[in-house]
Order: C-alpha cells, then structure tokens, then sequence
C-alpha cells in the first residue's frame, strides 16, 4: 500500500508531466494529445510580446500552457483575465494552472500601493476570481522565498494559509497545490518543513467510485489492454454509513463503467 507521504511526493512535482485534470475541450484528442508549456520558459518573450509568444507557441504545436505571472501586477503577462482568456483562446490554447507566491516576501517585487497583491496572503479572493475567468482548474504555490523559511514554526503558519487558500479555491472549482522544490527537504530540528505542511494540510480521504479525482472513466476504457478480469469496490474509511457508500459506487459504476 502507498503512503500518503509516498502519494503525494510523487503527485506534487508535476511541472514536467501532464496534469491528472478533468476531460478538456473537444480540441484535445487521441490524434492530439495535451502536450503543455510551462511559459516561464520563455518568459523574456511574453513579457516582451505575449500575443506573438503565443502563437509561436501553437505554431509549434503545443495545445496546453502553464503560467508564471499574475503575482503583484494581477495581471496575466500585462492582461485582464477575460482578455488574457481571449488571446489564449484565438491560439487554440488553454490554461489550467498558473503559479503564484505566498506573498510575506515583497523584496524586489510589483507593488500595488504598497502591497504584493495576486498573492496567497494578499487579494487572494479577486486572485480565485481571475483564476476562474481564465479558466484554470490548477492554482499553485510556486516557490517559497528564503525569508519564507524561517523555521518549522513558520511552515506550520504557512499549511494554515494554504488551508484558508484551498478552500476559497475549491469553492471556485479550482484545486490548490503545491509546487515543491529541494528546500523542503533540508532537515531543520531534526524535521523535514516537507512533512510539516503534509502534516498540517488535508488528507487525501477516501470516497465513493466517481465522487472522487480519480479518472475510472478512462482506466476502465484500458480495462482489456490491461487484462482486468475483475474489480472490487473498497472504501477503507467511510464519512456515513457504509452501505450507502457502497449504494454509491454501485450506482456509478454501473452507469458509467460496464
């Protein structure tokens, strides 16, 4: 059996892999697979000529982008949300995540007067509202600045505004994540910060077939590849009555998966 710890270690470094996200737009398909960019890559050219960055983007093929603006400017690479959407739009391209900071350290960063807005711990409600417009399903904590790190105490601070952001979040549709990096796992006390935030934030509980993340549609599309001969319903731990539980899972399995 996997760790949660083990779970999410491997879940949380995703820049490089393809995001486990709900079915996207009819544009994405089997002869055209989500291949995503994360546009840090080529951040001297958005910032330069986002538009023509953009297209290049597309040209070359790609159909997914990631973000790595909008913290202090609460702007996406110097555009509002609905017209940032629309120039992602006319390239064929979709965003569903974007990277933002936590917002304690403003040194060297965009003020809005005085405050480093688009940031986890300031105008965090209009941030989740952008967010929606553009229509990320990915909201990311994308880097922890040395001054963020002031100790296992500090981390613990963090995970309960990480708690306080992942729910405004879901309250839009969009999952909060965190982007992690090597500092996390520098010891401090004899702990791992890493552990104090998993230890500080939500679980991943269990639930019902097709009431959670995971995706049994397309697992049972492979079922022959695979060779499935047989599948069986387990909810280790459930919220209310395990019958109604497994009524649960019956129910969708049986309309959406045999």
């Amino acid at each position: 059996m996997h760790t949660r710890r083990a779970f999410l270690k491997s879940t949380t470094i995703y820049s490089a892999g393809i995001l486990a996200a709900p079915a996207l737009p009819s544009l994405f398909s089997a002869n055209r697979p989500v291949i995503g960019l994360q546009l840090y890559t080529v951040r001297d050219a958005m910032a330069s000529d986002p538009g023509g960055t953009l297209a290049k983007v597309a040209a070359i093929g790609y159909n997914s982008v990631e973000g790595a603006t909008y913290t202090g400017s609460e702007k996406f690479y110097g555009m509002d949300a609905k017209t940032f959407q629309g120039v992602l739009k006319s390239n064929g391209l979709v965003m569903r995540s974007c990277h933002y900071r936590y917002g304690e350290d403003s040194k060297g960063a965009v003020l809005t007067n005085g405050v480093f807005n688009g940031t986890i711990l300031h105008d965090w409600d209009h941030t989740v509202e952008d967010a929606h417009t553009v229509g990320l399903q990915y909201m990311a904590c994308a880097w922890l600045s040395p001054d963020e790190r002031k100790g296992l105490d500090h981390y613990k601070k963090m995970a309960e505004d990480f708690n306080v952001a992942g729910q405004k979040c879901n309250a839009a549709g969009i999952q909060f994540v965190y982007h992690n990096h090597d500092f996390e796992f520098d010891q401090q006390d004899g702990k791992y910060p890493y552990d104090v935030l998993l230890d500080n934030t939500p679980a991943k509980n269990f639930t019902s077939v097709g009431s959670g993340i995971i995706d049994f549609k397309t697992i049972f599309a492979h079922k022959d590849t695979a060779g499935m001969k047989y599948f069986f319903v387990e909810e280790d731990k459930c919220p209310g009555s395990p019958f109604d539980a497994i009524t649960s899972s019956y129910n969708f399995i049986k309309s959406n998966l045999v």
